[in-house]
């Protein structure tokens, strides 16, 4: 059987894997646009002691290629050598597509100009890693304040850069985190010497007369930058796809419980695909390397029968910055009230350990009325984000507060305080609901 595989991201990688293990004897055709020394910042030497083991497993890693044309019909594709320019045509039985998504596009005046930057791949932060000691690069200014917009920052603002961080909301990571939770964020940032330039608008990008970029322009005033780095939103990377495959109407890759597309034996995984979600049954673009792995798992398994539907996910995360961890998982105020859910909530903040001092706060989401688990956030300075797991795996079980409270959870002085700091906040959900009832 021949296997092929589009993209070498964490979807890509992960049914690599997953076809060597199921399919120890398939030709494997992996394919990558970048070149994989860059996506994975790696040595020519290293990936040249990559690619021939992976050889050794029956699978032939084709990078810098970019495949022009789907052809189904023949199980075809037309692919071109982005380097030499050559063309040829590879054949596949089966198909798996990871072919992830774009960063937007700030849409003012300026935003081609050289310096302004969109963040979405592994490459992309490997290149920003780069750019962290480059002494051209003083002023940066990093607009959006979401999961990659703050990871930048952490990166620059750890190099010592002058950084901006511009959006439109009035906190960072408002879409991820209630205030509770951000408040301690800003403040850290704000320590670190990062600008908060919170709702505010960007209306243009100015340049020099090389055109590269020297400012940015918003509604509350100009930024100057060495470097911009964008990070508003992503867009499926499916336009070429357009008259071979279903879409919806946001790009994304039609597909059915079992990630198969609208044409046989084409799988599609990963951040062009919108997955279940869990807290509202609907299917969403949650755009994480975990969902795209399960997917990849999944694809492999049905590549020959549909035996195996794509659970729902719960869109669980974790970051670092400055000094805070932090995680979340499911819905929260800001999500809830754009899906139209009901949610309560409660909040606590306790020491992680009887014998460490360090708080963390938890605060848990549910339904009003039976008290359904609907998702959670932590933050503290300890590292407690492999937490987040337990209430992701309580929800997916479809868990209530009063399940999650009566959870069988160790204690032990050196680990814990005598109640969990999950058990202490689905107790308080528990006496928050009793109360509401009566």
């Amino acid at each position: 059987m021949k296997i092929m595989i589009i993209g070498a991201a964490h979807g890509g990688q992960a049914a690599v894997t997953a076809a060597q293990a199921q399919y120890p004897t398939a030709e494997i055709s992996w394919i990558e646009q970048q070149a994989m020394t860059h996506l994975m910042g790696w040595s020519a030497t290293k990936l040249a002691t990559y690619q021939a083991e992976l050889k050794r497993q029956h699978v032939t890693l084709i990078d810098q290629t970019q495949v022009v044309k789907l052809q189904p019909s023949q199980h075809q594709v037309n692919v071109r050598n982005l380097t030499t320019g050559q063309s040829q045509t590879l054949t596949y039985d089966k198909l798996i597509l990871s072919v992830g998504a774009t960063a937007r596009q700030l849409p003012v005046v300026g935003q081609d100009l050289t310096g302004v930057v969109g963040l979405r791949s592994q490459a992309d932060m490997h290149w920003l890693r780069e750019q962290a000691t480059n002494p051209a690069v003083q002023n940066v200014v990093v607009v959006g304040a979401g999961y990659i917009g703050i990871g930048a920052v952490g990166i620059l603002s750890a190099a010592s850069k002058n950084v901006t961080l511009v959006d439109v909301n009035d906190r960072v990571l408002s879409s991820y985190l209630d205030i509770e939770l951000t408040e301690p964020l800003m403040t850290t940032l704000q320590a670190e010497n990062v600008t908060l330039a919170l709702l505010a608008q960007v209306t243009a990008l100015t340049g020099d007369a090389t055109d590269h970029v020297t400012a940015v322009q918003t509604d509350q005033g100009s930024y100057p930058a060495d470097l911009v780095v964008v990070s508003v939103g992503a867009q499926p990377n499916t336009a070429w796809l357009a008259d071979t495959l279903a879409l919806l109407p946001n790009g994304s890759i039609q597909t059915d419980a079992y990630l198969q597309t609208s044409q046989p034996d084409i799988w599609a995984i990963g951040d062009a695909v919108q997955v279940q979600y869990g807290p509202t049954a609907q299917r969403l673009n949650v755009a994480l390397a975990s969902n795209a792995r399960r997917q990849a798992r999944w694809a492999v398994q049905n590549l020959v029968t549909s035996t195996k539907k794509m659970g729902a996910v719960q869109g669980t995360s974790a970051l670092k910055l400055g000094d805070y961890y932090f995680a979340s998982t499911g819905l929260n105020s800001t999500t809830a009230a754009r899906c139209g859910v009901d949610l309560a909530s409660v909040v606590m903040t306790q020491p992680v350990t009887m014998r460490e001092a360090t708080p963390v706060t938890t605060k848990l989401f549910y339904q009003p009325k039976t008290g359904k688990l609907l998702g959670a956030q932590l933050l503290s300075k300890v590292d407690v984000t492999a937490s987040i797991n337990v209430v992701a795996l309580a929800m997916q079980a479809q868990f209530t507060v009063d399940q999650l409270a009566d959870a069988d959870f160790f204690f032990q002085p050196l680990f814990t305080t005598a109640t969990h700091f999950l058990t202490a906040a689905a107790l308080a959900a528990q006496q928050a609901r009793v109360a509401v009832t009566n």
